[in-house]
C-alpha cells in the first residue's frame, strides 16, 4: 500500500520533531527568581521535562550568586526520571544563591532516550533577610526591623547599555558604561577608564594581608609608597584609620593635567582579604564625575584567576613574556638580520586576539644601496608627518589597516629623548645632521573574516638625518610598535589580558650586551631603561599613573598565589599550597593549618572552593564615595 505524499510528509516531520526535542529544565523548588526563600530549606529540587540519565549530573557554579553549601549524601540524588535533588545546609539570610546545571564541558544532565544534554540552565533565589526584634521598656517587642547582612549582599546587576567585563585570566569583574574601557595597571589593579584622554577613572586592587593588618595601615602605607614614588603626590585620611575601612584622598599631577582622588581601604569580613578602591578625575571635576564613577566602583566584583600564567623565553633567550598557559608565541628570531626581535602571543582558540611587538624600518633610496640597510630589513620611505610613518608602520603588521587615531605621548617622548641624547647632542655639534625621536599612542582599525579588529599601540619613531654630499641627504627612519589587537566585540574583554602581556616583555641581559656591545654595568642601565619604559602606559590616550602602581609595587601577586578555599567555621579564604592539600576519610578537603596543629583530619573543618562573594565578602555597598 502506497502512502500520499502529504501524508509520508507529515509522518517525516513528526519523526524529526522527536528526534530534535530539546530535553530542558521546566521547573525549581525553589522557583528561579522567588525572593524571601526561607532558610530552612534543606534542598532544592530540579524538575526536567523527560526522563533523564540518573546515572549522572553536574552541579555547577555561577557568577550569580553563590553556591549553596552541599550537605548530608548528594551521591544519589535522583528522586526519579524527572527529578533531580541537591541537598543543602542552612542557608545564609538575605543572600541570594545561584547553582548552574551544566557547562558547555561538564553536561551531566541528559535525556535517557537520546543521551542528549540540556541547554546550561541557571536557578538563581534569594532568601528572607534575617529579622530582629527591638523590646520596649516593658519587655514588649515594638517593631521588626530588617537586617541588612553585608557580609554576603550581592553584586548588583549591570546597568542597562553598559558592558559587562569577566577575565578568567585575571580574576576581576566590572560594568563598563559607555566611552569607557577597560584595562590593567601595574599587575594587580584594574582601572575603567574614559577613552576620550581625560583622566577619569575609577580603580580596584584586591589585597591578600600578610599577617595581621587593619584597613588604617593599609591606607597609611598606601600613601607612603606613593609619595615616594611621586613627588606631586599629596594625600591625606579623611575618616577612619580603623580596622575596617579607611577613607583618604589625594591630588598629584597625571601628563602635566592636575588630577584629584578618593580612595577606601576595605578590610572584607573574617579579614582573609582586602581591597583598596578609589576613582580619580582632573581637578575641579571629581564632584560631578563621582555619581558615575561611584556606580562602576559597586559594580567591581573579584574570584580566584581560572588558568595559570607561564613565563615564555624565545629560542635565543633573547625575550621573556609572561602568557596564559596554552597560548602560543612566535618571534622573528633567526629569521631576520636586524637586531631588534619581533613577536605576537595568542590564544589558538581565538586567534585575532594578540598582543605583539614589531620594529619597521624605513629609509631613503640612497641608503638602501648600502648591504647592510638592505640585509637588515629596511623599506624605502621618507615620511611627511609622524601620521605617513604610523600608517606604513601598522601596514606591515596588518595589511589594509586604517589608522583612526595619532595623539602625541609626552611623557615617553621625553623619556626617550634622555635615552638618546648624547647622539643627538653629537650629531648637532658637529652640524653633520640631526637626530629625533616622538612617541605617540595610536589606534586603527582593519577587517578580517569575521569583521572589524580593533588595534591599539604605541608607535616610537626615530629619525637620523645627515649630509650625503652630492649623493643628498641620507634619511634612517626606525619604528618600535608595541601594542594589542581584538575583534571590536571582544576589544573590552581582551584589553586587559594582552595588556598585562605587553607589560612583561623584556630583553635580556644577554641580548643587550650582545647587540650594544656593552659591559655588564652598562647592560644593566639599558636593561633598567627598558624596563621603566614597560612600566608606562602604552594605552590610548592616558599617562603614567605612578600613584596606582604604588599597590603593585607593596603587594606584587601576592593575591594571586591565594588557595582557594574557604574554612565554613571562620569565613576566611585559607592560604596553601594546592599540592599539599589534604583530605579526611570521606575525601573531602579539610583545613592544613588545623591539621599542622595536630587535629585529625577527620574532625579538621571541611573546606569548599571559594566563590566570588567569598573574596567580596562585605564589599558590596560599603563603598560610598561622599563630595
Amino acid at each position: 500500500m502506497r502512502l500520499s505524499s502529504a501524508i509520508f510528509l507529515t509522518m517525516l516531520m513528526g519523526i524529526g520533531t522527536i528526534r530534535t526535542e530539546a530535553q530542558r529544565l521546566v521547573r525549581s523548588e525553589p522557583a528561579s527568581g522567588a525572593m524571601n526563600v526561607p532558610v530552612g530549606i534543606s534542598e532544592i529540587r530540579f524538575h526536567f521535562d523527560c526522563a533523564m540519565n540518573t546515572g549522572g549530573w553536574s552541579f555547577m557554579k555561577s557568577n550569580q550568586g553563590t553556591f549553596p553549601p552541599p550537605q548530608g549524601d548528594n551521591r544519589r540524588p535522583w528522586a526519579d526520571a524527572r527529578c533531580c535533588r541537591l541537598r543543602i545546609g542552612r542557608l545564609e539570610p538575605g543572600t541570594t544563591y545561584a547553582v548552574q546545571l551544566n557547562s558547555a564541558r561538564k553536561r551531566g544532565f541528559r535525556s535517557a532516550r537520546t543521551g542528549t544534554p540540556i541547554p546550561v540552565s541557571v536557578v538563581v533565589f534569594t532568601t528572607a533577610a534575617a529579622r530582629i526584634e527591638i523590646s520596649g521598656d516593658d519587655g514588649q517587642p515594638r517593631q521588626q526591623v530588617q537586617r541588612k547582612r553585608e557580609t554576603m549582599a550581592s553584586r548588583p546587576p549591570c546597568p542597562e547599555g553598559w558592558q559587562s567585563f569577566n577575565s578568567e585570566f585575571l580574576g576581576f569583574q566590572a560594568y563598563v558604561p559607555p566611552g569607557f574601557f577597560a584595562r590593567m595597571r601595574g599587575r594587580s589593579i584594574l582601572s575603567v577608564e574614559r577613552t576620550n584622554g581625560k583622566p577619569t577613572a575609577a580603580f580596584m586592587t584586591p589585597i591578600m594581608p600578610r599577617g595581621k593588618t587593619t584597613a588604617g595601615r593599609l591606607a597609611t602605607q598606601f600613601i607612603k609608597v606613593s609619595s615616594r614614588l611621586d613627588p606631586n603626590y599629596r594625600a591625606r585620611i579623611l575618616e577612619g584609620g580603623s580596622d575596617t575601612e579607611t577613607y583618604a584622598a589625594f591630588t598629584t599631577n597625571i601628563a602635566g593635567q592636575r588630577v584629584e582622588d578618593k580612595f577606601l581601604a576595605i578590610m572584607t569580613a573574617g579579614g582573609s582579604m582586602a581591597f583598596v578602591m578609589g576613582v580619580v578625575a582632573p581637578q575641579g571635576r571629581l564632584q560631578s564625575e563621582l555619581p558615575l564613577l561611584s556606580k562602576i566602583v559597586q559594580g567591581f566584583g573579584f574570584t580566584l584567576p581560572k588558568g595559570r600564567w607561564t613565563r615564555y623565553r624565545s629560542p635565543g633567550n633573547n625575550v621573556t613574556l609572561e602568557v596564559p598557559m596554552g597560548w602560543n608565541v612566535v618571534t622573528s628570531e633567526g629569521r631576520v638580520t636586524k637586531n631588534e626581535i619581533d613577536w605576537e602571543a595568542y590564544d589558538p582558540r581565538n586567534p585575532e586576539a594578540r598582543a605583539f611587538s614589531v620594529t619597521p624600518k624605513f629609509c631613503s633610496q640612497n641608503m638602501l644601496r648600502l648591504p647592510l640597510y638592505a640585509m637588515r630589513g629596511y623599506k624605502v620611505a621618507v615620511f611627511q608627518s609622524p601620521q605617513q610613518c604610523v600608517q606604513a608602520s601598522i601596514n606591515q603588521v596588518y595589511q589594509g589597516a586604517r589608522v583612526t587615531s595619532v595623539k602625541p605621548n609626552p611623557v615617553l617622548t621625553r623619556i626617550c629623548k634622555q635615552i638618546f641624547g648624547s647622539l643627538a647632542r653629537n650629531l648637532g655639534n658637529l652640524q653633520a645632521g640631526g637626530f629625533d625621536v616622538a612617541v605617540f599612542d595610536c589606534l586603527a582599525e582593519t577587517q578580517s573574516r569575521s569583521g572589524v579588529v580593533q588595534i591599539a599601540f604605541c608607535c616610537a619613531i626615530s629619525q637620523l638625518v645627515f649630509s650625503g654630499g652630492i649623493t643628498g641627504q641620507y634619511v634612517q627612519t626606525d619604528v618600535w610598535c608595541k601594542g594589542w589587537c581584538a575583534p571590536k566585540e571582544q576589544f573590552l574583554s581582551a584589553s586587559p589580558v594582552l595588556d598585562r602581556i605587553q607589560d612583561s616583555m623584556k630583553y635580556t641581559t644577554r641580548y643587550i650586551k650582545r647587540v650594544h656591545k656593552a659591559e655588564a654595568g652598562r647592560a644593566k642601565v639599558l636593561q633598567n631603561t627598558w624596563n621603566q619604559m614597560n612600566k608606562i602606559d602604552k594605552e590610548i590616550n592616558q599617562k603614567h599613573w605612578e600613584t596606582q602602581d604604588a599597590i603593585s609595587e607593596m603587594y606584587g601577586d601576592h593575591w594571586s598565589e591565594m588557595g582557594g578555599y574557604v574554612n565554613e567555621n571562620t569565613g576566611q579564604i585559607e592560604k596553601f599550597d594546592p599540592d599539599k592539600i589534604v583530605k579526611n576519610s570521606s575525601g573531602e578537603i579539610v583545613s592544613l593549618e588545623e591539621v599542622a596543629k595536630g587535629v585529625s583530619p577527620d574532625e579538621a573543618t571541611v573546606l569548599r572552593d571559594a566563590y566570588s562573594n567569598d573574596y567580596m565578602r562585605g564589599m558590596y555597598g560599603r563603598t560610598i564615595f561622599r563630595p
